[in-house]
């Protein structure tokens, strides 16, 4: 065989040799790498054009309508005479959707890296026509959820903020330029202008002087509330304003203090004496559930509900007592702090009586 056909069998082995490599790398690299690489990258949000309804995960993106009717709690009539300044914000709770002041009604885009997740802040400013009604408002909509105290505008004053849950919208079909969500929002007009306590039933016992410690109640109601409508409790006290009073407690005659308070109808909030007393400030302040009394937020809805009677917001103010002078009397004042929507504090007070006979 010659040198020549020697090397032309060795160039083409060689041929042959690169061309079996070079298929076995590109059969690797599509069976092996190529998908690997595929599955690190997502691409940025930026690339999904608003005609096109190609997204990287299965939450809607595009535009959104929230629809946001109020009805009052009373009778779910609709309530148009006031709104309050609802803000819709993106899941980072920083960045603005929409807003809807004086209106029922916020639109905006809903974006990929949303997930289907929006944040409302309730901002009832200064308004003083109604309380929103968060108890019906969450047990209404299941959209809304992740009730939490939000001073989204940084004033000073809490807002109502929750969380909006619209992973269930699907992608647009044909026809939709845009999908929309709706939830109910319900409230209660306030009237706090006068209220008072204007009914009591004192307590006469012979057995106050004894020495064996017996329960006894003094009662009456709260009134100068409308019904249909309501008001907010932030602090609950019992006070003894004079000092001689102050001394049934410090000498032990008076124990075991609760306070009941009625409303809706047949509905009470009571509140117990677990270690309340103030010795410096001679009352009882009991633990309502109020993180913050200047916060409207944190109060206690008090609402005169249909078919309730002029007497719905009873009080009954419980002792245990013993040991008291012929004849003494011990004269503790029952006093709420009430709170209108705008932030304003009021007070509504009612001395009773505990009388030895």
């Amino acid at each position: 065989m010659s040198s020549a056909a020697k090397i032309g069998t060795g160039t083409i082995g060689k041929i042959l040799g690169i061309v079996i490599m070079g298929t076995l790398l590109i059969l690797a690299l599509n069976t092996y790498v190529w998908p690997w690489i595929t599955k690190q990258y997502t691409p940025p949000a930026s690339v999904i054009d608003d005609d096109d309804d190609t997204h990287t995960t299965d939450y809607y993106v595009g535009i959104l309508n929230l629809t946001h009717p109020y009805y009052s709690s009373y009778d779910d009539s609709s309530y148009t005479s006031a709104y309050p300044d609802l803000k819709a914000y993106h899941k980072d709770k920083q960045t603005l959707f929409g807003s809807s002041a004086d209106t029922s009604e916020i639109t905006g885009r809903m974006e990929e890296e949303d997930s289907g997740i929006l944040y409302l802040a309730m901002d009832i400013g200064a308004d003083t026509q109604y309380y929103l009604d968060m108890s019906r408002i969450l047990s209404a909509n299941s959209r809304l959820g992740g009730l939490f105290p939000w001073d989204y505008d940084n004033d000073g004053t809490l807002e109502y903020g929750m969380k909006i849950d619209c992973t269930d919208l699907s992608p647009l079909t044909g026809g939709e330029t845009m999908k929309e969500a709706t939830f109910n929002m319900y409230v209660w007009p306030a009237d706090v202008a006068g209220l008072a306590g204007t009914s009591q039933l004192n307590t006469t016992a012979s057995g106050l002087s004894g020495a064996v410690y017996y329960d006894y109640t003094c009662s009456g109601y709260f009134s100068g509330c409308s019904q249909g409508s309501g008001f907010k409790v932030v602090k609950a006290e019992v006070t003894l304003p004079d000092s001689g009073n102050a001394t049934y407690v410090e000498d032990g005659q008076v124990k075991n203090v609760w306070l009941s308070v009625g409303y809706a109808k047949d509905q009470t909030y009571t509140w117990y004496d677990t270690g309340s007393w103030e010795y410096s400030n001679k009352r009882w302040l009991f633990d309502i559930g109020v993180d913050d009394p200047t916060q409207e937020y944190y109060g206690n809805l008090f609402f005169y509900g249909r078919t309730a009677s002029a007497t719905v917001f009873s009080y009954s103010l419980h002792i245990q007592a013993a040991n008291f002078g012929a004849s003494a009397v011990f004269l503790p004042t029952i006093k709420l702090t009430y709170i209108n929507s705008a932030g304003t504090i009021g007070t509504i007070s009612r001395v009773v009586a505990f009388t030895d006979s």
